[in-house]
């Protein structure tokens, strides 16, 4: 992978390395990452392992549709809610809150 780094600002490097085509458009795709290095020879110094990650496919290159983006999102959003024990008659809400929930016949703040 052919890779570059700029300055982006004093101290913040921007390092660029091309990452193939995409296989829809046909266009160039690259990845950049901002680091904190004192020089460019730092910068490109940290530039080479993140392209060996890359190349060995341990980094996350955010790429893709918008439709793409939101299928991960609701993956992780499924995933989280699967781990979540739920207790039988406890709403999220209401174990946050401290209440207990009610039946349906009954009505919040009214004694029995």
């Amino acid at each position: 992978m052919a890779g570059s780094v700029r300055e982006a600002r004093p101290g913040v490097w921007e390092m660029r390395l091309h990452t193939g085509k995409d296989p829809l458009t046909g266009k160039k795709t690259q990845a950049s990452s901002q680091i904190r290095a004192s020089g460019k020879r730092e910068a490109q110094a940290m530039c080479e392992p993140w392209a060996i990650q890359l190349a060995d496919g341990d980094a996350v290159v955010a790429a893709g549709t918008f439709g793409d983006l939101v299928a991960q999102w609701i993956a992780v959003k499924q995933r989280r809610r699967d781990t979540q024990p739920l207790r039988a008659g406890v709403s999220a809400r209401s174990e946050r809150s401290g209440r207990r929930g009610t039946t349906p016949g009954e009505k919040r703040g009214v004694a029995r």
